[in-house]
């Protein structure tokens, strides 16, 4: 059965950032803070079992980053290699993907960009689909 991803504050405000345009000058400060874009390069043809390709700005500093694929009450993280992972075959459906460079999940201080929204179809026995238009 799959659930809604619970995100957390700055996950959302990671997600919208990129549809505010402005803001009234007197708004009281909003307590969540954007983190760096990410973009999915393949989104369009991508299907669990396959590679997909990421687009930001890697940290000078950090060696070794990872990809946490939060779907459902889920979290899959994976090694990023050349800005590249392999999407786990057990992903279906709305799905969230971030950079971190936290081994073992989703920590807000350790993310580095994200998140990036995916739609894996599947069908009623939630088995991965691929829509074509």
């Amino acid at each position: 059965m799959l659930w809604q991803t619970p995100l957390g504050t700055n996950d959302v405000f990671t997600l919208a950032a990129s549809f505010i345009v402005t803001c009234p000058s007197d708004n009281p400060p909003i307590p969540a803070r954007a983190n760096q874009p990410l973009v999915i390069s393949n989104q369009s043809n991508l299907a669990p079992g396959q590679n997909a390709t990421l687009q930001f700005t890697p940290p000078a500093e950090v060696t070794t980053l990872y990809v946490a694929i939060m779907y459902g009450l889920n979290v899959v993280s994976t090694k990023l290699v050349e800005n590249t992972f392999l999407m786990p075959s057990t992903v279906i459906g709305t799905s969230y993907v971030k950079v971190t460079t936290d081994p073992n999940g989703v920590d807000d201080n350790q993310t580095v960009a994200g998140p990036a929204q995916i739609s894996l179809p599947f069908d009623s026995n939630e088995n991965p689909t691929h829509l074509s238009f």
